[in-house]
């Protein structure tokens, strides 16, 4: 479960903020336990030996009637795990320099909170912590984590990328098909073609792809063979290129020998 907390002394701000958080996450599609505490003292109090570190903090820079408590509070929290993501809400432009300066893995949002700003801070956090396990793309303005075992396949049409999932549920990458690869782990993912990357777990089958009837068959006489091409256990045909074609079949070896799924 990934965990979110607030750190807010302003109680009716702190429950709008964590309404934000809530549809921002399940915008995501991001199962999260979202905590809301009202100062640092709140949280030390919560704190006990075994607590479960927090994935994301947010909070504000000036509570307790203390200008720099929240960077203190930051510093504890980074002490106890330097891979929590702090995202510091505030309202005083002074406070920046000292934000950046002082802690890792730190951004900051001016109050009020635009929730826009702060989707693309938490799907930011989330692919970190994730990867390799999940894919964040943007299509129509929302940003939506993919879980990698889901997807079928990556094409390349005009100047997007469908990526096809299991369920049949397609989406749309405004971009180029090199930018997504650089993130899908090599192990499960082979780009067979220019145009095309196909996950490995879902592959059934290596084939002679050709044009004419009876290719199956060993009597190829007649049949014009155009190249080879993966099958995959929904029956969606992959071309494979022609250079591709001895990786391919090294790789699908693996596969068969790993026996994914």
């Amino acid at each position: 479960m990934y965990k979110l907390a607030i750190f807010e002394d302003d109680e009716i701000f702190a429950e709008d903020l964590k309404n934000t958080c809530h549809d921002i996450l399940n915008t995501l599609h991001i199962k999260a336990e979202i905590t809301c505490f009202s100062g640092r003292g709140a949280f030390l109090e919560a704190y006990t030996e075994g607590f479960e570190p927090y994935d994301i903090c947010l909070i504000d820079n000036f509570m307790d009637d203390d200008r720099d408590s929240g960077i203190k509070l930051a510093r504890q929290i980074q002490d106890a795990n330097k891979n929590t993501v702090i995202i510091f809400i505030t309202s005083y432009d002074y406070a920046l320099k000292s934000i950046e300066h002082e802690i890792e893995s730190s951004a900051y949002l001016m109050k009020p909170v635009n929730p826009d700003k702060l989707k693309k801070k938490i799907a930011k956090a989330y692919k970190k912590k994730i990867k390799p396990q999940y894919l964040s793309i943007a299509q129509d303005k929302i940003t939506k984590c993919i879980q990698l075992d889901d997807i079928l396949y990556l094409q390349t049409v005009g100047k997007k990328v469908l990526v096809a999932l299991s369920d049949n549920e397609i989406f749309y990458y405004s971009g180029k098909l090199d930018d997504l690869s650089s993130e899908l782990p090599e192990s499960c993912f082979y780009q067979c073609h220019k145009s095309y990357m196909v996950n490995m777990a879902y592959v059934s089958t290596l084939q002679l792809r050709s044009k004419g009837e009876g290719y199956k068959n060993t009597n190829l006489k007649g049949i014009r063979i155009l190249g080879h091409e993966f099958i995959l256990k929904n029956g969606q045909a992959i071309p494979i290129s022609r250079k591709n074609k001895d990786t391919a079949q090294g790789r699908f070896a693996q596969h068969l020998s790993n026996d994914r799924i």
